[in-house]
C-alpha cells in the first residue's frame, strides 16, 4: 500500500492498495483506492478496479519475478504509485503485456475524487516484448506530473544476466505530463545509461530482492526520482547502488494567495496575487488572462522581478462555496525562453464565518454520567446550519477511553445541533474530536477542527468489604461456588470448641444471607478436605475428598457428594487411598471433570507428601499420576487456569514442624508434567488459591503469621503482583469465586489464631475480565526431582503474552507477631 495527499493542499489523503490474488506467477491483481478527508481518522474505499494479470515470468515464494535468472530475480506484483492535485487522483501500475511480454505500465485517471477511474494508458510505447515495471508517480503544485519506471527495452539479451557487468539490462524511462494528466507528452529515457542486472550478494537481505518503492516526488520547480542501478560492479559483479535524477516542472503557477484549497472567511476578496516559477515577459500579460468562477480580473500588475502578478478586481467575484481560479494554458510567456506558462486550476472556498463547535453537552471538561457502562448523549452545537449529509457517526473521533463508540446521530435545531449517541464501557476519561473539514456547512466549506476532554463517571472499584457473618464461628472449611444456583457454600469444618460441622452452610448473595442446610455429612472427617463441583451424568455435584477429624487427629478417605439443588447427601464408594492412610490432602482442583489432589499432610509420619491423585466421577476411581511435586508439600494453594493447574506456596512439613514456603509449580495434566515457575514472594500456606479472570489470586494463609495479602499470578507472563488486601488477617477460611465479580471467604483463624465467623467478599460491579484471553499450555517437562543444594530452576510458562487487567498495587500488610502454633 501507498499513501498520498492532494497536492493542492486540500487535506484529502489517498491510500493506493492493490489485491494481489494470492500472489505467486501468474496471478491476477485489482487496484483498490482509499479516501480520508479527516486527516487520516477515518477511510473509504472509494474505488475497485478490474482483475488484469500481474507481471512477471516465475514465481518466487509468494512473489512473481521479473527475470528467471538466479531462481527467479526481481520480485515484484505490480505495484504502483498514487498521486493527486485539486481533487485528480492518478495511479500508475504494472501489468503483465501481450503475450510473451512480461510487463507494461498503465495510468488510470480519476476526475472525481478516486470514485471512478477512466480507461487505463499504455506509458510505454515500444514496439518489444521486453518489461516494463514498477512504476513510480510525483504531481507538482504546478499540475505536471511524471511517471518513471524501469524499463529493458534496450537490452539485447532475453534474460538479462545476473551480476554481470558486460549485460546491459534495463534504463529508467518516463513520460510526463503538462496538463494534471489530460495529455502526455512522448516517454523518453531518464537515466544516462543502460544497467546491468545488479546482483544481490548482501547476506542480510532476501536474495530474490531489488528495487522497489521507487518513490517519486516534486516539489515547486522539479520532480525528483530515483532507482536501483547496477553500473557500478565490485570484484566483477554488478552491484545494487541508488541513484537520482530530476526533471524541471516548466513554466508554472507555483502558489497563490487565497492558496489553492485554502477556506476564505470574512469580507469577499477583490485581490488575487499568483507567483510564478520564473519571470514572465510582462507585456503578454493581461488581466483578463486571470478568471475565477469565469469572471475576468479589472486589473493587474506585476512586480518581484517579474514573479508576481496581483489581479484585481472591481467587485469581488467570489461566492460563498466552492471558488475556481482559472489561468489558460500559453495566456502569458517566460521572459527566459518564451515558453508559455502551464495551465493553472485549482479551487478556494469562501464563507463569511466558518462553520465550528461552540458549545457541548456534557461541557468540554465536565462528566458523563451514570457510572459506565451505558449508552449516552452527546450534544455538539455549531455556530451555523451544518449540511446534513456531510456528518457521519465516523466524524466524531473517540480516544482515551477503551472501546468508547459512536452508535449513532441525529441533527436538531434546525441543523446546528449534532445529537451524538455514544457507548463507553469503562470509566476514566475521553477525548473527543472532529477534524478540519469532516463537518462541513451548507455551502461545503469546512468546518473548524474541535477537541474537547471529558470525565466518564466509572463503576465502583472493585473492593472487599464486610459479609454477613456464619451462623456459626469456624475453621478448617472448604469453600465452594456453586454455578448451577449461583450460591457459595462452606463445607465441612468445626466450631470454636473444635467439634466438628454436621451440616454445609449455603450463602445466597441474592439474599445476602447464610443458611445451615438439612443434609448431614456422613461422618466427622470434615476439617481440611479437598471439595470441588463434578458432574456425574449431567448433574453438577460438589464432591468432597478426604479429611480429619480434632479429637483422634485421624484421617479418612472418605468421598461424598452433596446435592445443593435436592440439599442430599450420598457417599461415593471410591475412597482417596492416601486418606485411608493418615494423610490429608494437600492442594486441591478441578480440571476437565476430574479432581486433583496434590501433596499432602503425613500426619502419622509428621511428614509432606508429593503424590499428584486424579479422581474421575464416573465411574467414580482415582488414579496414582506419574509425575510428582518438586518437593513434597501441605495445604497448597492450587487452581486450574486453561489447560493447566498452577500453585503458589505451601508447607513444608519436616518432624511434624510446619513452616511456609514460595514454591510455584506448573501441572499440566494432559502431558502429567510438572515444572516450577516464578516464586510466590510471601511464603503462605493454608489458604485457597483461586482463578479470577485468568489469573490466580491466592488469599492470604500463613500458618504462623496469618496475612490478609493477595498475592496474583500472571500465568502468561510468569510474574507476580499484589491485589486489594482484605480487611480481616487469616487462614483455613472457607473462600472459593464465580470466576469474574465475586470472591467470596468466610470464618477461619484470625491473625490471634481465634476462630472467627467474619465474611469478607471482593467484589466488582464491572468484571476486569474484558475479553477472552488465550488459554495458557505449557511444553511438557521432565519432572524434577529435589536434590537440597540445587536451587530450582524458575520455568516461565510458554504463552504469547496478552493484555490483561493489572490489581492496583497495594502496600503489603504489616506483618503480625508470630503465634504460638
Amino acid at each position: 500500500m501507498q499513501i498520498t495527499g492532494d497536492m493542492a493542499g486540500n487535506g484529502d489523503l489517498y491510500i493506493a492498495g492493490m489485491d494481489e490474488g494470492g500472489g505467486g506467477f501468474p496471478h491476477n491483481d485489482t487496484n483498490l483506492i482509499f479516501k480520508s478527508t479527516d486527516g487520516g481518522a477515518s477511510w473509504t474505499n472509494t474505488y475497485t478496479g478490474s482483475p488484469f494479470p500481474g507481471p512477471g515470468v516465475c514465481s518466487s515464494g509468494y512473489f512473481a519475478g521479473m527475470f528467471s535468472t538466479n531462481g527467479c530475480y526481481w520480485r515484484h506484483e505490480g505495484w504502483g504509485e498514487p498521486a493527486a492535485y485539486n481533487g485528480i487522483v492518478h495511479l500508475v501500475y504494472s501489468q503483465h503485456g501481450a503475450g510473451s511480454d512480461p510487463g507494461d505500465v498503465y495510468y488510470i485517471r480519476s476526475t472525481d475524487g478516486g470514485v471512478t477511474f477512466g480507461a487505463p494508458l499504455l506509458l510505454n510505447t515500444d514496439a518489444t516484448t521486453r518489461p516494463q515495471w514498477q512504476a513510480n508517480l510525483s504531481v507538482s503544485p504546478a499540475g505536471t506530473l511524471l511517471a518513471t519506471w524501469y524499463d529493458a527495452r534496450e537490452s539485447t539479451d532475453s534474460d538479462c544476466q545476473y551480476g554481470n557487468p558486460a549485460s546491459p539490462c534495463y534504463r529508467m524511462w518516463s513520460r510526463k505530463s503538462n496538463d494534471n494528466g489530460l495529455n502526455w507528452l512522448p516517454d523518453d529515457s531518464l537515466s544516462d545509461v543502460v544497467s546491468p542486472l545488479p546482483a544481490q550478494p548482501d547476506p542480510g537481505i532476501q536474495p530474490t530482492y531489488a528495487g522497489d518503492y521507487d518513490y517519486g516526488s516534486a516539489i515547486l520547480t522539479r520532480h525528483v526520482t530515483s532507482w536501483t542501478d547496477g553500473r557500478v560492479a565490485i570484484s566483477g559483479t554488478s552491484q545494487q547502488d541508488a541513484f537520482t535524477d530530476r526533471e524541471l516542472v516548466g513554466f508554472a503557477v507555483t502558489n497563490t494567495d487565497p492558496a489553492c484549497g485554502s477556506l476564505i472567511t470574512g469580507t469577499a476578496p477583490t485581490q488575487f496575487v499568483v507567483n510564478l516559477s520564473d519571470a514572465v515577459v510582462t507585456n503578454t500579460v493581461d488581466a483578463t488572462d486571470f478568471t475565477v468562477n469565469g469572471t475576468p480580473a479589472d486589473n493587474v500588475s506585476i512586480s518581484n522581478g517579474d514573479t508576481t502578478l496581483t489581479f484585481t478586481f472591481n467587485t469581488s467575484p467570489a461566492i460563498q462555496g466552492s471558488n475556481t481560479m482559472h489561468i489558460p494554458a500559453g495566456a502569458f510567456l517566460r521572459a527566459s525562453d518564451n515558453q508559455p506558462v502551464f495551465e493553472f486550476l485549482c479551487d478556494f472556498r469562501y464563507g463569511t464565518t466558518q462553520l465550528m463547535v461552540t458549545d457541548t453537552d456534557p461541557p468540554v471538561g465536565g462528566t458523563f454520567t451514570p457510572p459506565a457502562p451505558g449508552t449516552y448523549d452527546y450534544l455538539v452545537n455549531l455556530n451555523m446550519a451544518a449540511d446534513p449529509s456531510s456528518v457521519q457517526d465516523s466524524d466524531l473521533q473517540l480516544s482515551g477511553n477503551t472501546g468508547a463508540t459512536v452508535t449513532g446521530h441525529t441533527l436538531e435545531n434546525g441543523d446546528t445541533t449534532i445529537h451524538f449517541t455514544l457507548h463507553m464501557d469503562f470509566g476514566g476519561t475521553l477525548t473527543a474530536s472532529i477534524a478540519a473539514g469532516a463537518i462541513t456547512d451548507q455551502f461545503g466549506n469546512p468546518g473548524a477542527a474541535f477537541s474537547g476532554n471529558y470525565t466518564v463517571e466509572g463503576p465502583t472499584p472493585c473492593l472487599w468489604s464486610s459479609g454477613p457473618d456464619l451462623p456459626f464461628a469456624g475453621t478448617r472449611f472448604v469453600g465452594v461456588f456453586f454455578p448451577g444456583n449461583g450460591k457459595f457454600y462452606a463445607m465441612g469444618g468445626r466450631d470454636v470448641n473444635n467439634i466438628e460441622f454436621t451440616h454445609p452452610f449455603e450463602y445466597d448473595p441474592g439474599s445476602n444471607s447464610w443458611t445451615t442446610k438439612a443434609a448431614t455429612y456422613p461422618d466427622n472427617h470434615v476439617n481440611n478436605m479437598a471439595c470441588s463441583v463434578l458432574n456425574d451424568s449431567g448433574t453438577d455435584y460438589i464432591y468432597c475428598a478426604g479429611g480429619s477429624e480434632f479429637t483422634g487427629q485421624t484421617t479418612s478417605g472418605h468421598v461424598f457428594r452433596y446435592d445443593p439443588v435436592a440439599d442430599s447427601i450420598t457417599t461415593v464408594p471410591s475412597n482417596w487411598p492416601p486418606g485411608d492412610n493418615g494423610t490429608l490432602p494437600g492442594g486441591f482442583t478441578v480440571f476437565n471433570n476430574k479432581l486433583y489432589t496434590l501433596g499432602g499432610f503425613d500426619i502419622p509420619n509428621g511428614s509432606g507428601t508429593n503424590q499428584i491423585w486424579e479422581f474421575t466421577p464416573n465411574p467414580a476411581g482415582w488414579m496414582l499420576k506419574g509425575a510428582t511435586l518438586p518437593f513434597p508439600l501441605g495445604y497448597i494453594p492450587t487452581t486450574t487456569i486453561g489447560n493447566l493447574i498452577y500453585t503458589g506456596g505451601g508447607v513444608d512439613i519436616t518432624g511434624g514442624v510446619l513452616t511456609d514456603t514460595n514454591h510455584a509449580f506448573i501441572y499440566d495434566p494432559g502431558a502429567d508434567s510438572i515444572s516450577i515457575t516464578t516464586d510466590i514472594p510471601d511464603a503462605t500456606s493454608n489458604t485457597r488459591a483461586v482463578n479470577f479472570c485468568n489469573l490466580m489470586y491466592v488469599l492470604g494463609g500463613n500458618f504462623n503469621a496469618p496475612t490478609n495479602e493477595v498475592q496474583i499470578y500472571d500465568p502468561v507472563s510468569g510474574t507476580w503482583s499484589v491485589g486489594t488486601p482484605f480487611a480481616i488477617a487469616g487462614r483455613n477460611f472457607a473462600a472459593d469465586t464465580d470466576g469474574t465479580n465475586n470472591i467470596w471467604k468466610a470464618g477461619g483463624y484470625d491473625s490471634g489464631l481465634a476462630i472467627i465467623a467474619s465474611m469478607e467478599i471482593f467484589h466488582c460491579d464491572v468484571s476486569p475480565c474484558g475479553g477472552p484471553t488465550p488459554t495458557p499450555t505449557a511444553t511438557p517437562t521432565v519432572t524434577p526431582t529435589p536434590t537440597p543444594s540445587v536451587t530450582p530452576t524458575v520455568t516461565p510458562p510458554p504463552p504469547t503474552p496478552t493484555p490483561r487487567p493489572t490489581p492496583t498495587p497495594r502496600p503489603r500488610p504489616t506483618p503480625h507477631p508470630r503465634p504460638t502454633p
